[in-house]
């Protein structure tokens, strides 16, 4: 699928990388009820290649709007390894731009890239990065890899970032659907994982009567206040 709908049979083409060399392609063949089929004979010379970049090119897009959708899955790619039918679910990506201001910053993401870790989402501000952290775990560049503990991170959680200057950054992935942030009694520290915000009352609703207070670093809101007295009317993505 692309975008949750199903690849279209002669024009979209789908490509089988491993690490950055085409070892198979194909169109798709057949959609029946709903699903589309490729079949794809994938060239092998490592049993151990096992990690592989699934790319599709979306011919339902104009020329300005043309892109290719990847993922990467891992298959057994022995010889006459997998028969077995496979799922691919291509989705298109978002880019989320971080701006941060020169000392401490409270972020969340919104987008899921495929590689999570700190140093990778962080790479382009690493010289001026000082150290993120959520409640628990933290991360500084500077540091050896088996010091810092925060070993990945997530659109669940909210992070303080600091920066020695004024700086910003992309983190292109997809949105997650359907995500439950888990809490506890007492302050916690989370994410808003949406590209588009909403009141706070009605974003809060499943935790029922639980809520004291839900602010970031400007405003708040209090369920028993009258809307009036609260400062935050709409939840801000890529804030914590």
């Amino acid at each position: 699928t692309i975008d949750g709908k199903a690849a279209t049979k002669g024009d979209d083409v789908v490509a089988v990388y491993v690490g950055d060399e085409l070892r198979g392609k194909h169109g798709v063949q057949a959609v029946n009820e709903g699903v589309a089929y490729v079949t794809i004979q994938v060239n092998v010379s490592e049993a151990d290649e096992q990690t592989s970049r699934f790319v599709v090119w979306d011919a339902d897009q104009s020329d300005e709007e043309f892109q290719t959708l990847t993922l990467r899955k891992k298959i057994n790619l022995e010889p006459g390894g997998e028969t077995e039918l496979l799922t691919f679910d291509f989705k298109s990506t978002l880019i989320q731009e971080v701006s941060l201001k020169k000392g401490w910053n409270l972020i969340s993401f919104y987008v899921e890239s495929e590689d999570m870790t700190p140093a990778t989402v962080l790479e382009s501000i690493k010289d001026k990065l000082v150290q993120i952290k959520d409640l628990k775990n933290s991360y500084n560049p500077t540091l050896p890899a088996f010091i810092n503990t925060l070993k990945g991170l997530n659109v669940e959680d909210g992070y303080w970032v600091k920066v020695d200057a004024d700086v910003s950054f992309e983190l292109e992935g997809v949105e997650p659907a359907g995500v439950s942030i888990p809490v506890e009694s007492g302050w916690n520290l989370v994410g808003y994982p949406s590209e588009s915000g909403a009141a706070p009352k009605g974003e809060l609703t499943s935790l029922g009567n639980t809520v004291v207070q839900f602010k970031n670093l400007k405003d708040s809101y209090n369920p028993k206040f009258p809307d009036f007295f609260n400062t935050l009317k709409i939840i801000t993505p890529g804030l914590g």
